[in-house]
């Protein structure tokens, strides 16, 4: 079966010292160089203004010289158009599911980073209310850190039902976890489950690149440390 990652849409707000503004965050599918066919990038609008990229601490607006204005942005670069957001707070309720008692539910994460210049090292912040208990951690990693330290705080009766448990996604050996993203490995799966080594693992593996709070039906839980790459 082939198919990919539809647009997901969830709401979330944007945060400075000019105020808090509600918005609506987009994953959107799309084609890239990225040694396999799809990916995803970042997308929403902040004051008028779009803003797109591969993680929430690397965003930019579309037309940097309009955004100046409205938007606080720091540049890193030489070059005057490459600029990111920051003196910020970004939040996004992500859509998810658990799995409590064997009985599968939706379930929203509640994800800040926290862009601040004066951020604490810990600036990211996840939450989940499941059953009348908010299960919370903080990190300075990403959806990967955030998600496996929020499962390992659940009882044993709850389980995280997402991409980033499932036993055909984990990550590259040969590049570095990011922000957000995870590879999932369904149309080579079998392939993908008797790799053992950092040498097996190939580009041919990867169906494609997905948020870690995505879910589709071939989802299969993943006894958690097991697997490759993970």
């Amino acid at each position: 079966m082939v198919f990919g990652m539809p647009v997901q849409s969830f709401s979330g707000s944007y945060a400075d010292d000019r105020g808090v503004e509600p918005l609506v965050w987009q994953f959107v599918p799309t084609t890239g160089d990225v040694g396999h066919a799809r990916s995803f990038f970042i997308r929403t609008v902040i004051r008028g203004m779009l803003v797109t990229g591969g993680a929430f601490d690397g965003l930019e607006p579309d037309d940097a010289h309009a955004a100046a204005a409205a938007l606080p942005l720091l540049n890193e670069t030489d070059d005057k158009y490459a600029c990111v957001l920051y003196r910020c707070v970004l939040h996004a309720d992500l859509p998810c599911a658990a799995e409590i008692d064997g009985d599968r539910r939706s379930a929203i994460v509640r994800f800040t980073v926290d862009l601040r210049a004066d951020r604490p090292p810990l600036n990211q912040h996840f939450a989940v209310h499941l059953d009348g208990t908010t299960y919370e951690v903080d990190v300075d990693g990403g959806l990967d850190e955030g998600l496996a330290r929020l499962a390992a705080a659940f009882p044993p009766n709850i389980h995280l039902i997402c991409c980033h448990t499932c036993q055909f996604a984990g990550y590259s050996p040969y590049i570095g976890y990011d922000m957000v993203g995870i590879n999932c490995h369904r149309e080579a799966r079998t392939r993908y489950l008797a790799v053992r080594s950092k040498r097996d693992y190939t580009p041919d593996l990867i169906t494609e690149e997905v948020p870690e709070n995505y879910l589709c039906p071939e989802y299969r839980f993943r006894i958690p440390g097991t697997g490759f790459g993970v």
